[in-house]
C-alpha cells in the first residue's frame, strides 16, 4: 500500500508495503508536479488524486485532460475536501470562458466550505 508521509511543497516520501521507502523530490514546476500526482493516482487511486492531477492539468492549461477526470469524481466522496471540487471546476470554467459557471461554482465552494482560514483566502 502507497502512503505519503509527508507532503511538502517539494518532497514526498512514499513508503511501500514492505517498509522500504523511496523519497522523491521534485521541483515546483506543474509539469513535474503533474507526473508526481499521476505515479500516486496509479500507485494508490483515489478521488482526491484525481482531483490534485485535474488541478494541475488545469494550471498547465490541459483543460480537456482535467475535464475528462472532473467529470469522473465522485464529489461526495471528497467529504470535507468536496469544497477543492467546486474551487477546481471555477478554474476550469475560467480557463474556458465559461464565466458564469464559474462564479456558480466559487459560490458552491463557498458555500460548502467548513474552515474559515480556507473561506477567508
Amino acid at each position: 500500500m502507497l502512503k505519503v508521509y509527508s507532503s511538502e511543497i517539494n518532497i514526498f516520501f512514499i513508503k511501500n508495503g514492505d517498509n522500504h521507502g523511496e523519497l522523491l523530490r521534485i521541483n515546483r514546476g506543474c509539469k513535474k508536479r503533474l507526473n508526481l500526482y499521476k505515479v500516486l493516482q496509479d500507485k494508490s487511486p483515489s478521488e482526491l488524486s484525481k482531483l490534485n492531477v485535474a488541478f494541475v492539468s488545469i494550471q498547465l492549461k490541459k483543460n480537456e485532460e482535467a475535464k475528462i477526470l472532473l467529470d469522473s469524481i465522485h464529489s461526495p466522496l471528497l467529504e470535507q475536501r468536496k469544497y477543492l471540487f467546486y474551487g477546481t471546476m471555477a478554474e476550469y470554467f475560467k480557463n474556458t470562458d465559461q464565466i458564469g459557471l464559474a462564479i456558480g461554482s466559487l459560490n458552491s465552494a463557498l458555500a460548502i466550505v467548513n474552515i474559515t482560514a480556507e473561506k477567508n483566502t
